[in-house]
């Protein structure tokens, strides 16, 4: 199973910078991602295995929520579970109950997976805008869609330097204009070779709420809170520090995610 969610060897410059909310056992920003791929022929058998992973996790008085989702656009037989954000202490208390569950995983689920990636994302709420109830409304499924935005820096220090100064002035000019656009900006940790460097994550109501934010203007935004000359600056330094970026949607599944005392 991989939250929508590095500190690369081949951007050891840049993980001092991207890691520095990692280092805060106490903080509660840290989620846990699973994703999972499956063939079409194994969808029906592979999701029965996560629903007696679920019952497993409740037997043993698994206390911690695992949303599902998956993958509306891209590639369909794509699950994602996403645990937290919690403390890393979390993870270390949760970890003795998933080991319990193991044989499950191994006899009900790895069986028909073609692929499955992990990773931790750790929030940066500096860099976000989470809207009311902060990240606690982000534990509970109920978000319809999931609009997620995978970014890959280009090398060294001074890409991710101007992409985080970016964001800290995106995420401020969304506060002093009052917008109701709501992201979570993390970063990614322990990915692997492939992972990005930062995940950029909204929430969306449906298809025409995601019609509407395709429409905004970012830019706009900016000129409202800095003027034209700073927005263009902003827009230029973010964009320069990218070296690739992609974007899915992913739907909420309740019907695998696990709720704990439920």
């Amino acid at each position: 199973m991989k939250i929508l969610t590095v500190c690369v060897a081949a951007a050891l410059a840049v993980s001092g910078a991207t890691c520095a909310y990692a280092a805060d056992d106490s903080a509660a920003v840290v989620t846990r991602d699973f994703t999972d791929t499956v063939a079409p022929a194994q969808q029906a058998t592979y999701e029965a295995g996560e629903k007696a992973w679920n019952e497993c996790l409740r037997q043993h008085g698994f206390k911690y929520n695992v949303v599902a989702l998956q993958h509306a656009t891209g590639n369909t037989y794509t699950y994602a579970y996403e645990i937290g954000p919690y403390t890393w202490a979390d993870f270390d208390e949760m970890h003795s109950t998933e080991d319990a569950c193991d044989a499950t995983v191994r006899s009900q689920l790895n069986p028909h997976l073609k692929m499955e990636t992990s990773n931790f994302f750790v929030d940066r709420p500096d860099m976000s805008h989470v809207g009311p109830g902060g990240l606690d409304a982000w534990r509970k499924p109920g978000m319809p869609f999931i609009d997620v935005v995978a970014v890959t820096l280009n090398p060294g220090r001074a890409a991710n330097e101007a992409f985080m100064s970016a964001l800290k002035k995106i995420a401020a000019a969304n506060t002093k204009t009052k917008s109701t656009v709501y992201y979570r900006v993390l970063t990614v940790q322990a990915g692997g070779e492939d992972a990005p460097d930062y995940v950029w994550v909204f929430p969306r109501k449906s298809w025409a709420d995601y019609g509407v934010f395709v429409n905004s203007s970012l830019r706009k935004m900016l000129e409202s809170a800095y003027g034209n000359a700073e927005a263009d600056a902003i827009l230029k330094s973010l964009e320069s520090s990218i070296a690739k970026e992609s974007e899915h949607i992913d739907s909420s599944n309740a019907g695998l995610s696990y709720i704990a005392g439920k």
